[in-house]
């Protein structure tokens, strides 16, 4: 099963839990996470993220919205998903610098970044969420993570 192909699926087994044809990107989250338990809260989150640059999902304000028709989507009753083929485990300081380009106009966002992190002697992923605050991103979906990766040396080496 491709990937595309099983995130159609857990796309369609949210919505059709929920019975409605918008969620809030939260109400989704919840659903995958907490109620199917699918993936890990963090992981959900990324999952919607990675689902509306993929343009499986669309990003409707708050809400999202699949681009497909669930109706025609038949779902395995043992259907779980594989959660290692989407690609979502890019490194957050990739999917930081990537969502500042999304929504900025094209600044040198690594050259800020760079600057960022010189001047005030900081972690990357640190000095790339201040460089999307400086750049007026809204930056709430990642403080969570680079909270968490604070505290994990995988992330502060490098290696995350």
């Amino acid at each position: 099963m491709s990937e595309g192909e099983e995130a159609r699926y857990i796309i369609a087994a949210v919505f059709k839990r929920s019975g409605k044809k918008k969620l809030l990107n939260t109400e989704f989250s919840l659903i995958l996470s907490m109620e199917l338990r699918w993936l890990p809260p963090s992981k959900a989150k990324r999952f919607v993220e990675w689902s509306i640059e993929n343009h499986l999902l669309e990003k409707l304000g708050e809400e999202v919205a699949p681009t497909f028709n669930i109706d025609e989507i038949k779902i395995p009753l043992d259907f779980k998903p594989s959660i290692k083929k989407w690609g979502m485990n890019k490194g957050l300081e990739e999917r930081m610098i990537k969502y500042i380009e999304r929504e900025t106009s094209g600044e040198n966002i690594v050259e800020l970044v760079k600057k960022i992190e010189r001047e005030k002697q900081i972690m990357k992923n640190v000095a790339i969420l201040l460089a999307g605050l400086k750049l007026g991103v809204n930056m709430k979906e990642f403080i969570g993570e680079v909270e968490d990766s604070l505290y994990s040396t995988k992330e502060i080496d490098g290696h995350g």
